[in-house]
């Protein structure tokens, strides 16, 4: 009941690539709590291997509404957001989409190294 709460939450934030990551996270997150522990430890994968247990809960958060799609989104509308390449690394693993996860979470790599430097650049870590 807590993880709909939260999902609801982050629906109601709107649009915008903020909106889409804080959905795609709340349902992963949703998807993670309905299978319970067991999840976070299967797989071949160091991140839950995409097993999140039941092939419903799976199939929920893989629906065209869902987290995929919200990350989808976000990733396109903000291309240089390291957050949302994250979210669609983490939703696509967990559709079994390994190739896509693992260049979404290399773009993720690339582009916070990237805002890291800027920062460091301007003076400000």
């Amino acid at each position: 009941a807590e993880a709909a709460g939260a999902f609801r939450m982050a629906a109601d934030l709107g649009a915008g690539p903020e909106a889409d990551v804080g959905r795609a996270l709340t349902g992963l997150c949703a998807a993670a709590a309905a299978a319970g522990p067991k999840s976070a430890h299967r797989g071949s994968g160091g991140y839950g291997g995409g097993d999140f247990g039941t092939t419903a809960t799976v199939s929920k958060v893989a629906s065209p509404g869902g987290a995929y799609a919200s990350a989808r989104r976000a990733r396109e509308a903000a291309p240089l957001d390291p957050t949302a390449a994250l979210a669609l690394g983490l939703t696509a693993e967990v559709r079994g989409l390994t190739r896509e996860a693992r260049v979404a979470f290399e773009d993720a790599a690339e582009l916070a190294a990237a805002a890291g430097a800027r920062l460091v650049a301007r003076g400000g870590a």
